[in-house]
């Protein structure tokens, strides 16, 4: 089918104000006093502009004004520097050739006036050029393929400089450019790790704290790859150590800590954690894209609100001048003011049409959490099925019990995402449903349906992620009474109690879930409270370290004791920002 079609313009970032308004002020004094060297600096200022907002062509058309103005004068620092920034535009736009000339031209300028900074900018771009594939893998035949010699014989040169000048930052810099160019195109372990330890040890003797956390990540993400997890963890714990300490809270910090955290958990089998890493990552992400959203709505509201005070205004101008006027004065008037109309509920159109939008992109994001909380809740169902499948083709007793609690737990965290599924609030649960239906179907589990229970729950609401932490301990809890105290009891019963209270300083949560059985042996349990290194952890079961491990990720603190019956008490806080009381304790 024939057609025509109209190519759409392209959609570039606004100029940033403070920037335009430099170039604008080195433009005037430039004309003012009549200087070419500074008209041609506010040619390129201006460049530098419209590079920034990804209008590359306005950019160039910018920077060649600037490089008419200086080429005649001769070589010089800034025609160095003019010709490295087209090189770099001309990477950008994939023009090689024009990349070339211009990279080497300011090469070449740079090495006559002996600018060390531009040789250093030059060098790393010829670095960037030559390891450009070009070619396209090989779709461009007429093009140059990756040139790792290259990139590693300009690495080198702007190493040297960095050691005659005696620059720690720039020369731990270049080594870890040199690690990556190892990593990319050798694979040479021992070379790698060698430069990226130099490195490292510079940005630590310089006490540069971001930029150890960053080599740091990479170092992780790299021993991932080569399977090495004990050194992966160790300089994941060393960066999330400097990004509390130093208080980084920025997106993209935070999701390349959770895309790691996930990956590391992922690759050593610790599917829980990966899991809750990559909810994590998720909500990052949502959040990042309801910030852009929020910043969106709240830039059109700010446009339209000026939009309209400059219409006014000129209203107001136009009122003044035409009331000095006769009756034809009054009819230009009055024309001027139904045009205004029409142009106000122009625009007012515009923005309910806009909230409108906006309105149903929430609702669209609500119902995708939904279907999400649907789906994460029929997979647990799935899989609590094919471990009740399993546990029927096993003999041994205590790889049945095994399985079983395996399901129990799972079923625990189905029955959460069912509450968050059907709650309006989507990332809180309401305990006294959801505590209430997890006992129930624990006491079904084990045929202990006519067991005499007293819940005593307040209405406390809890997020997602503290409910799923509480939901497993109340299931080990539960399912270790009707293992171990109800079997031998005539009159077996359960008493489970959750309430809030507040010590003066934050709101907390009380758990208490309680038997009548015969009691356990609390002496290892003691032991372990008071000594995280005590031989009794290794004599806990499966169970109880899960409950530890739980209690630690609520930040809370429990306590078995004996009371005609075993006793468990936890307290947490509800805390808002976990990562203030991680920085806290």
């Amino acid at each position: 089918m024939l057609g025509f079609a109209f190519a759409q313009e392209p959609k570039f970032l606004p100029p940033q104000p403070h920037k335009l308004l430099y170039a604008d002020t080195v433009y005037r004094e430039a004309i003012a006093r009549k200087d070419t060297n500074l008209l041609a600096e506010a040619f390129y200022l201006y460049g530098k502009t419209y590079e920034s907002t990804g209008d590359l062509i306005t950019s160039e058309r910018w920077l060649l004004k600037s490089l008419r103005l200086l080429e005649p004068r001769g070589n010089s620092p800034e025609l160095s520097r003019l010709y490295n920034r087209l090189g770099v535009n001309a990477i950008v736009r994939n023009k090689y050739e024009e990349a070339l000339k211009y990279i080497t031209r300011s090469v070449s300028i740079a090495e006559q006036t002996g600018s060390r900074l531009n040789m250093d900018r030059s060098y790393g771009n010829l670095a960037n050029l030559h390891g450009k594939d070009w070619s396209e893998g090989g779709k461009r035949p007429g093009l140059p393929k990756p040139k790792p010699d290259s990139v590693f014989y300009y690495y080198q040169k702007i190493k040297q400089m960095a050691e005659q000048d005696r620059d720690s930052v720039r020369l731990a810099y270049i080594q870890k450019e040199i690690g990556d160019f190892f990593w990319t195109y050798h694979g040479d372990r021992a070379k790698l790790l060698s430069y990226y330890d130099k490195a490292l040890t510079l940005y630590r003797a310089k006490k540069k704290d971001r930029e150890t956390m960053d080599l740091q990540l990479r170092l992780a993400d790299y021993y991932m790859d080569m399977h090495e997890y004990k050194a992966a963890w160790k300089m994941l714990e060393s960066a999330q150590k400097i990004c509390i300490e130093r208080q980084y809270n920025v997106f993209g910090i935070k999701q390349i800590f959770e895309e790691l955290y996930s990956k590391y958990y992922s690759q050593t089998g610790n599917w829980r954690l990966a899991f809750q890493h990559s909810e994590k990552l998720r909500n990052l992400q949502v959040s990042n894209y309801r910030a852009d959203r929020d910043l969106t709505i709240s830039r059109l509201g700010k446009e339209f609100e000026a939009d309209k005070k400059d219409v006014l205004l000129k209203a107001k101008d136009k009122e003044l001048i035409l009331r000095s006027k006769a009756f034809k004065a009054q009819q230009r008037l009055t024309f001027v003011l139904i045009v205004l109309f029409w142009v106000t509920a122009g625009l007012s159109f515009v923005f309910y049409r806009l909230s409108k939008k906006n309105k149903k992109i929430s609702e669209q994001n609500e119902l995708l959490v939904r279907e999400q909380n649907h789906r994460v809740k029929n997979n647990l169902q799935a899989i609590s099925s094919l471990l009740s499948l399993q546990s029927d083709v096993l003999r041994d007793p205590g790889a049945i019990m095994a399985i079983e609690e395996t399901r129990l737990r799972v079923q625990s965290i189905a029955i959460l995402h069912r509450k968050l599924y059907d709650n309006k609030e989507l990332a809180r649960v309401f305990l006294p449903d959801f505590l209430k239906d997890l006992a129930k179907n624990i006491l079904s589990a084990y045929g202990y349906e006519n067991v005499r229970t007293d819940l005593k729950i307040s209405p406390v609401h809890l997020s997602a992620d503290k409910a799923l932490h509480l939901g497993l301990i109340v299931n080990e809890i539960v399912t270790n009474a009707c293992k171990y105290a109800f079997p031998k009891n005539n009159k077996p019963a359960l008493r489970v109690e959750c309430g809030d209270f507040n010590d003066g300083k934050q709101p907390w949560v009380r758990l208490l879930v309680a038997d009548n059985g015969p009691g356990m042996d609390l002496a290892p349990l003691a032991a372990t409270e008071t000594d995280a290194s005590n031989p009794h952890n290794s004599q806990l079961g499966f169970g109880l370290r899960l409950i530890k491990m739980e209690s630690e990720q609520l930040y809370g603190s429990y306590k078995f004791s004996y009371e005609n019956g075993t006793v468990f008490r936890l307290d947490f806080p509800q805390y808002k920002d976990e990562t203030a009381l991680a920085i806290e304790k």
